[in-house]
């Protein structure tokens, strides 16, 4: 029987090859050896990823620009996925998804909630998948995401929504040694492009993204139902009030 392979843990990798007739004294592996196979349908060595992300808008509605840099990977072939979880508080109008998949021939789609009228207190969750063509280990991923309204609260003021980063997959033919396949549950225009998809650790300046949002305060509604009524009394008072004088001038010309 043929043995062909490179023993790890020596300062040199040593090519140990031979057969079952082998000379006495000579060098074979025993079961205590670690071989290292090199296999054409397995990927070897970690991935370093990094993350950059660039924000655009400061109201309700924004768009985040994810710049993906893969380092170590050079496997031709290969795609590269960002899977996001929406809070009830934040969503992705699926009309706007339709366009960036006609117009910019993104591929991303999306699974959850999909109705972009309802307050936050009666929304689910959304979940976005983003998927790619890896080119020289760079891609770019750019999500237009929303904020949903909220019902008024006692002593409302400022509350922050926390958008959790994204997982990073990367779908490859061959298989890579280092890391798992992933259970991610992805939406099935991006899972029917690889069968089997790797989440990948990343770094990324900003961990989870802050979204700082205005909340109704119902404290006030006493004292704003008040001004508004009073409002209302003298705007209809002065009306009336022009409404008798300008009938009044025209009945003393007519005389």
């Amino acid at each position: 029987m043929e043995i062909t392979g490179v023993r790890v843990g020596e300062t040199e990798s040593k090519i140990i090859s031979g057969s079952a007739g082998d000379k006495p004294g000579q060098r074979r592996p025993n079961e205590a050896d670690e071989i290292f196979y090199m296999h054409p349908d397995i990927m070897y060595g970690e991935i370093s990823a990094r993350i950059k992300l660039h924000v655009d808008g400061s109201g309700f509605h924004r768009n985040f620009t994810y710049h993906i840099k893969l380092n170590n990977f050079t496997t031709n072939n290969c795609y590269i996925s960002l899977h996001f979880v929406l809070p009830s508080a934040l969503y992705v109008n699926i009309n706007e998804l339709a366009d960036l998949r006609r117009v910019d021939k993104i591929n991303i789609c999306s699974v959850g909630e999909k109705n972009i009228e309802l307050f936050m207190e009666n929304a689910n969750s959304q979940n976005i998948t983003f998927c790619s063509l890896i080119n020289n280990g760079t891609c770019i991923a750019s999500l237009p995401i929303h904020q949903r309204y909220q019902y008024p609260k006692e002593n409302g003021d400022y509350e922050n929504i926390i958008l959790k980063k994204p997982i990073l997959l990367i779908g490859c033919k061959q298989r890579i040694k280092e890391y798992r396949v992933s259970k991610t549950d992805i939406c099935p225009l991006c899972a029917n492009m690889m069968i089997k998809w790797r989440e990948i650790p990343y770094v990324i300046d900003e961990i989870d993204y802050i979204w700082t949002v205005p909340i109704g305060n119902t404290s006030f509604s006493p004292c704003v139902t008040c001004i508004t009524l009073l409002t209302t009394i003298i705007g209809t008072v002065f009306l009336m009030g022009t409404i008798w004088k300008t009938m009044s001038k025209e009945h003393l010309k007519e005389n």
